[in-house]
């Protein structure tokens, strides 16, 4: 699997089974390599914000984990653990949090415990698998 999106011209991020790594395009070199406790169900290239956001398969009524990893090294910024997050989604430099219910929340990468703003995303099956964001300008983003 690789990120729909790229963190930058130069890298291309790809994952496997239980490994998220960053291919550096101009030389072939591996950059960075995370091996990760549980398999990968998603992962998300944030541009904007320069995260990798991985989501880790979680049996049925257990927590989400996702894990941040910065893009340039792979190091781990944060975990985040819950049953209120399903899917993480790039909104402009900062990143959308979306829950289980259809409720987009915007955080900062560097507080993603407190919220810039919640709305309900209306018009959507209940609990809809994925949630795309594609950016028409640095404010600006087309959610479907």
């Amino acid at each position: 699997m690789q990120c729909g999106a790229s963190l930058d011209p130069d890298h291309l991020i790809v994952s496997n089974t239980y490994r998220v790594w960053s291919l550096d395009l101009r030389t072939g070199e591996t950059t960075w390599s995370v091996m990760l406790p549980a398999l990968v169900a998603e992962f998300t290239c944030l541009p904007g914000s320069n995260v990798v956001a991985v989501t880790e398969n979680a049996p049925r009524d257990e927590p989400f984990a996702i894990t941040l990893l910065d893009g340039a090294t792979g190091a781990t910024l944060d975990l985040l653990r819950s049953t209120e997050t399903v899917q993480v989604i790039p909104l402009g430099k900062n990143m959308g949090l979306v829950g289980p219910d259809n409720v987009l929340t915007m955080v900062t990468r560097q507080n993603i415990n407190s919220s810039r703003w919640t709305r309900t995303l209306t018009g959507l099956e209940a609990e809809s698998d994925s949630i795309y964001a594609h950016p028409l300008s640095d404010d600006t983003v087309q959610l479907f």
